[in-house]
């Protein structure tokens, strides 16, 4: 677990969680972590805004699309897919491809399986505007 504070790019802060809250807060989608961070220079102040980043797993290479290039076609037992494309040139032909999907991050995905290389070109479908 490393920490930001609102001035800083980068998370130079490290730390360690302490303990997780057993209650999940569904209607904020948050649920309260106890984190201990040392503080030798004092920096750290009670009050402070920060930035906390919390990793889930080791880092790993992971290919990421655009949330909107995901589709599914039916219950969740069917699957997700993206469509990729068939050709370089006239009109645009797309085929299915199946993918299983991991953790988001912001407004991309990582594709856990599938068929699916870094180079080839995939549909993302338009924004929608907000009502």
């Amino acid at each position: 677990m490393t920490l930001a504070l609102v001035d800083e790019r980068d998370y130079p802060h490290g730390g360690k969680v302490v303990t997780v809250d057993t209650v999940f807060d569904p209607a904020a989608g948050t649920t309260r972590w106890r984190a201990v961070f040392p503080n030798a220079d004092r920096n750290l102040v009670p009050g402070m805004s920060a930035r906390v980043h919390v990793p889930l797993g080791p880092p790993h290479q992971a290919l990421l699309i655009p949330r909107r290039s995901v589709f599914s076609d039916g219950p969740a037992s069917v699957g997700n897919y993206v469509s990729v494309s068939t050709g370089q040139t006239g009109p645009r032909q797309f085929e299915k491809r199946r993918v299983k999907i991991g953790q988001p991050h912001g407004d991309w995905v990582a594709v856990v399986k599938g068929q699916l290389e870094p180079i080839e070109r995939i549909y993302v479908a338009p924004e929608t505007p907000e009502p």
